[in-house]
């Protein structure tokens, strides 16, 4: 009774709310259960209670055999270490929960307390932490590693379930640090088409995300979008002032608290969308066909080691957007960074014709960006394409 009495806010709240908006019907506003008690005990019933309530998906058991079983959305793994960092970083001098909340697409965990690592450094081994005694205590129960490979660790989880990757956001104004999980690919064929209606914009993939992650979560910022494709301040500032100057966001507040929202035009086209079945909520399962215009080509299966950023990019491509050489072989040379690829194979990735990327392809090979894996048998059936990896030369002194 004491840790409630004298410190009523070191809980966990989990919070279901109906739809993707926080609270958008007054009626049904949303179910929440408190957790409290010792920080140990409260890990394993909040991951349970996060678990049970994600949506399931369906994978073969034993190796494959007929018999399903039913895993959830977002890899336990991936959901475990957000929970466990909430409570291993959060700063327990603020007087506010841990707020986990699930909407009907996404999922977000939120901390009291910015991150102690600033974010260009959020990927490096090392971690800084906040509450040595909870961290000690966690790292010994075998609940964390403390070896600050977190986020990277869940980057890949997310990667390998073919999920978007996580957003981090590290606010020290508001003093908060934020995690947000999407139940599905955030440049999906849906969102894709839906995007088609700004094809006179010659929206850039950095500029697609943007948009599709304000259509699912309702606001972006500078430091989600930087989170989200990799860019810098800079680039990341130029981006929303141009999807702004289109008239496609606007702008809130005010410094380190400017955000981004939807413009009333683009609210109204996810309405019609809306309406018109376009944009599925994701527990009622997608659709089994899109709508008829704007039509969008047949999608591969990309692999899963392609970044969102890079499936992005492809898949504009399949929406007719029009791509320099120079951005071609740029992104073929990406692709064959993660692995090796046939002509054909990245003809499809492409939605190229075969004979334009052969023709890449060997003026790819000319400059050294990349090779053929069988170099003595340039027609083989079976020739593939991968990167060159530049090597580093250690100059060695004279004396």
């Amino acid at each position: 009774m004491s840790l409630r009495r004298f410190f009523p806010s070191v809980r966990a709240d989990y919070i279901r709310v109906q739809g993707k908006g926080w609270v958008d019907d007054a009626n049904n506003r949303f179910t929440s259960i408190d957790f409290r008690g010792p920080v140990i005990s409260i890990i394993d019933r909040v991951i349970s209670a996060i678990l049970d309530d994600l949506p399931k998906k369906f994978a073969l058991a034993d190796g494959g055999r007929a018999r399903r079983t039913e895993l959830p959305i977002i890899p336990y793994k991936a959901i475990r270490e957000a929970v466990v960092n909430a409570f291993m970083h959060r700063n327990y001098k603020i007087d506010r929960p841990i707020q986990i909340i699930r909407y009907s697409n996404r999922l977000v965990i939120e901390n009291p307390g910015h991150s102690m690592k600033p974010q260009d450094q959020f990927d490096r081994n090392g971690s800084i932490a906040r509450n040595p005694n909870i961290a000690a205590l966690l790292n010994e129960t075998d609940f964390a590693e403390t070896k600050g490979t977190g986020m990277r660790t869940m980057r890949l989880l997310l990667q390998q379930a073919g999920l978007s990757s996580p957003a981090f956001e590290s606010e020290r104004e508001s003093d908060i640090f934020r995690v947000t999980f999407l139940f599905h690919q955030l440049l999906d064929e849906v969102t894709l088409t839906w995007l088609s209606r700004y094809k006179e914009h010659n929206l850039s993939s950095d500029e697609c995300l943007a948009l599709a992650y304000v259509k699912e979560a309702g606001q972006i910022s500078n430091l989600t979008l930087r989170e989200l494709s990799g860019v810098d301040t800079l680039g990341a500032s130029g981006k929303l002032r141009r999807l702004t100057g289109a008239g496609l966001l606007e702008k809130r507040g005010n410094g380190a608290q400017t955000f981004y929202v939807a413009s009333s035009a683009m609210l109204s086209h996810l309405a019609q969308a809306s309406s018109g079945g376009g944009l599925p909520d994701i527990e009622d399962g997608l659709p089994d066909s899109l709508p008829d215009k704007p039509s969008l080509p047949p999608a591969p299966t990309f692999p899963s080691v392609f970044s969102t950023k890079l499936k992005g990019s492809l898949m504009l491509l399949r929406l007719g957007k029009r791509a320099s050489p120079s951005i071609v072989k740029a992104l073929i040379v990406e692709m064959c960074q993660k692995g090796s690829f046939s002509k054909d194979q990245l003809s499809e990735y492409l939605h190229r014709d075969p004979k334009h990327v052969l023709t890449y392809l060997s003026s790819l090979l000319k400059e050294e960006s990349i090779r053929m894996t069988l170099p003595h048998a340039p027609n083989h059936p079976e020739q593939k394409y991968t990167a060159v990896r530049v090597r580093r030369h250690r100059r060695e002194s004279d004396g």
